[in-house]
Formats: C-alpha cells, sequence, structure tokens
C-alpha cells in the first residue's frame, strides 16, 4: 500500500469539510485538519504539516487566493478548489502559486487524483485545460520565446518534472532548466507556474 497523505481542508462550508472526510479516507488520504479561516488555517498548516492544503478560492469575506500566495512562499503545496471554472480565476490561483485547480461541480475522482498527483510535486490542473487550451495559450505567446522554450513550457505545464521532460525530448535534465530559467526570464515569471499563469492569463483575456 502506498504512503498515507495527509491534508489541510480550508472551505468555509462546513458540511463539506465533514463530507470530504468520507471522500478522501477510503483513498488513503487523511485529512488532518479543517478550517473555514485564513488564520486557523496558517495555524494548522504549521501544526499539522500536512502533504497538501485544499483551499476554497472564495471564502466567505476572505481571500482564499492570498492564503495560497502565502503558502506557497513557504513551498507548501496547494491545490484551489472553486465552484467556479474560470480562466481568470485559475491563472490567478496558479499565478499564486498553487499546484492544482479544481472544480467542485466535478467528480471526486478528480479530487482524488489532484492531491494524489500534487503531494508528488506534480502539477494538476482540469482536464478540459490541460490538453488543447493550455497549449494553445502557450503557443500564442510572445513570439520572444524559441521554439524549444516553448515546446518545454507546454510540456512542464503538462505536469511533467524537469527529468520527465529530458527523457521525452532527449536532452540533459541541465539543458532543461536552462530553457525553463531563459523562458521564465523572457516572461518575467518568477517561478515556473507563474510562467504557466501567464500563458493562461493571454488565453482568458483573448
Amino acid at each position: 500500500m502506498s504512503a498515507e497523505t495527509t491534508v489541510v481542508v480550508v472551505d468555509d462550508h462546513e458540511v463539506l469539510r465533514t463530507g470530504l472526510r468520507y471522500v478522501l479516507e477510503p483513498h488513503n488520504i487523511r485529512i488532518v485538519g479543517d478550517t473555514g479561516t485564513l488564520d486557523e488555517a496558517k495555524t494548522l498548516v504549521a501544526t499539522r504539516r500536512p502533504d497538501v492544503v485544499v483551499v476554497d478560492v472564495r471564502l466567505a469575506d476572505q481571500d482564499g487566493v492570498e492564503l495560497i500566495k502565502d503558502l506557497a512562499r513557504k513551498r507548501v503545496r496547494v491545490i484551489a478548489y472553486s465552484a467556479y471554472s474560470d480562466d481568470r480565476l485559475l491563472a490567478r490561483a496558479i499565478d499564486a502559486g498553487a499546484m492544482g485547480f479544481v472544480v467542485k461541480g466535478g467528480s471526486s475522482e478528480d479530487l482524488i487524483e489532484s492531491i494524489q498527483t500534487v503531494s508528488e510535486g506534480r502539477r494538476w490542473l482540469p482536464r478540459p485545460l490541460t490538453e488543447s487550451e493550455i497549449d494553445e495559450a502557450i503557443k500564442l505567446k510572445l513570439p520572444m520565446l524559441s521554439r524549444r522554450e516553448r515546446e518545454i513550457l507546454e510540456l512542464v505545464s503538462k505536469g511533467m518534472s524537469t527529468d520527465e521532460v529530458a527523457e521525452d525530448l532527449g536532452l540533459s535534465a541541465h539543458t532543461v532548466r536552462t530553457h525553463v530559467k531563459n523562458a521564465m526570464r523572457k516572461l518575467e515569471a518568477t517561478t515556473r507556474a507563474h510562467a504557466v499563469a501567464i500563458a493562461l492569463r493571454e488565453l482568458s483575456i483573448r
């Protein structure tokens, strides 16, 4: 059996937080804390040290994206959880540092898969975006990117690690990292996730 994945859930609906325990625990995912407020969320994450934090991006009278930004700065793996399938909201969450974005109206399998994927350090986005829309957004990005930089950024946007990209393209990991750094510099992005968010934003305002 694979190692247990621990999660903190931040959502202002108590019924949803309770229900998620029944959804996740049969899949070896244990909720070690849940809350509906940002301050308590920060305390829970600091004390429980979960593998993943699931954050509702629209909490009552509070901005879940700001929590995502704060946690991402501390290298906490975060999944944005939203009742809305919105490109701009997705871009804002990824720009803040979220490694995943799950729509509440989707299947429970999406949330389970996203937690498992993000806990391994890989990005997870809604399937309709991972293939066609993200690819298109990156291809539409400013022509300052080289063909190889666009190619690598496309693979990174799909959640592939540096080593996986290197193997797929027949390059060294060092070469891949160099191309990513160059693309980030040209896009004025601070992280790889930020570079993908820029591309998503381009698509949403097109």
